[in-house]
This record gives C-alpha cells, structure tokens and sequence, in this order.
C-alpha cells in the first residue's frame, strides 16, 4: 500500500462518521493499489488534499450542496420552458 494512503478514509475498515450515511455502493469501496497507481499523479493529489481538508473540517455540508444543485435545476427548467 502506498504510504501516504496507510491513514486514509478510502482505507478505513470501518466507515467514517463523514460523509453522510448514505449507502450509494461505492463510497466506502477501498480502492486497490493498482487502481491508485492507474489515475493521473494530479487526480491522486486532489484527492489527498480533499482528505486532508475533510480531516480538519472543511466542507461544504450536503444539505447545501443540494440546495444548490435543486436551484440550478430548477434555473435551467424555467429557461428551457421559455
């Protein structure tokens, strides 16, 4: 296992109390060395930093993010009947 992901939450064997508890499949799904090693160097670093922002409690909390996501549809949706 790569060093740097021995403490990570993709690692956990028993799931966070973050993110919400939400059952989707595949959020707690660790994922194997050899798909780590597959993604681009950019894309293993963003998401090292997302944990670490997510470790000192930095996030935007998902009731939010869907607020957000139900008035950019409903945005769309008036435009579209116009």
């Amino acid at each position: 296992m790569d060093a740097r992901r021995a403490n990570s939450p993709l690692q956990a064997a028993e799931p966070a109390a973050w993110p919400p508890a939400v059952d989707d499949g595949w959020t707690d799904t660790p994922l194997t060395d050899a798909e780590w090693n597959a993604m681009p160097e950019a894309e293993r670093q963003a998401i090292l930093e997302a944990e670490a922002e997510l470790d000192r409690g930095i996030f935007v909390p998902h009731e939010e993010v869907m607020a957000e996501l139900r008035a950019m549809k409903a945005k769309f949706a008036a435009k579209c009947r116009s």
